[in-house]
């Protein structure tokens, strides 16, 4: 079970079970708009695992899910399955947690609005990061590839395409010939791992991380400078290894 006592972590991931109630009939393939947004639990137990490893207990929620978040630690509780779940009890873990790691629910909201920080991963709607995002927040981006070539797109020339600048349908996205590439293990733990230490006050930004910071910024503002001046309190971070390993996606 969770040690209240001891520090946790709020492990929050959005997958195909959310909607699973309302698939219309004859439509499965195109009954959630916002595929793009359910994840695979299993690209989340790296940094699990990590944290476990470093003492500090990782709570799995969600009120309906998939499968199972299988584990061999006693650290990580998959409270999403125990059959023990209530409302109450997700407000209060959401709250008092050491840190928050999502893939943007609404739900994270209650742990920014607590003062925790939260780490979002596998972001996809690029816009957000002005309307949603809090100044201490850590996240990164899916990113784009053009299916017939495999080709990576910049985020200049993701940006071009209607279908990725104001999106809302998955399928709009797809039936352009793009596809999304979601977050990887590794990325989730860099990004998850900078959350921590900066909450802790222990991170420091290199020269070359403010200027990778100020260059996406710079290309956010290009496609969206209405935004410009509607961040809620600040400008969040983007993880800072998530851009030193694209740098060329930074085009």
């Amino acid at each position: 079970g969770i040690d209240p006592q001891k520090e946790f972590i709020a492990l929050m991931v959005r997958d195909g079970a959310y909607k699973s109630d309302i698939v219309q009939p004859n439509s499965q393939v195109r009954s959630d708009k916002e595929i793009y947004r359910n994840q695979d639990i299993s690209d989340y137990l790296l940094v699990a695992e990590k944290f476990a490893s470093m003492g500090v207990q990782v709570v799995r929620m969600g009120a309906k899910v998939e499968r199972e978040f299988a584990s061999s630690s006693p650290l990580i509780i998959d409270y999403a399955t125990t059959g023990m779940r209530t409302e109450a009890a997700d407000i209060y873990l959401a709250s008092e947690c050491a840190m928050c790691i999502s893939t943007n629910l609404g739900f994270d909201h209650i742990s920014a609005m607590s003062g925790k920080l939260r780490v979002i991963t596998n972001q996809a709607l690029i816009i957000q990061a002005s309307t949603l995002f809090y100044s201490s927040d850590v996240f990164i981006l899916q990113r784009f590839v053009e299916k017939s070539s495999g080709k990576l797109l910049t985020l200049s020339e993701s940006l071009q395409y209607a279908e990725i600048k104001n999106l809302d349908w998955y399928h709009k996205v797809i039936d352009r010939g793009l596809d999304f590439v979601r977050n990887t293990p590794d990325e989730i733990l860099e990004a998850s791992l900078e959350g921590w230490q900066r909450s802790k006050g222990q991170w420091v930004d290199s020269s070359e991380d403010l200027e990778l910071q100020a260059k996406y910024w710079l290309i956010y503002d290009k496609f969206f400078p209405e935004h410009e001046g509607r961040f809620l309190n600040g400008r969040p971070h983007v993880g800072a290894s998530f851009l030193r390993n694209n740098k060329s996606w930074l085009a």
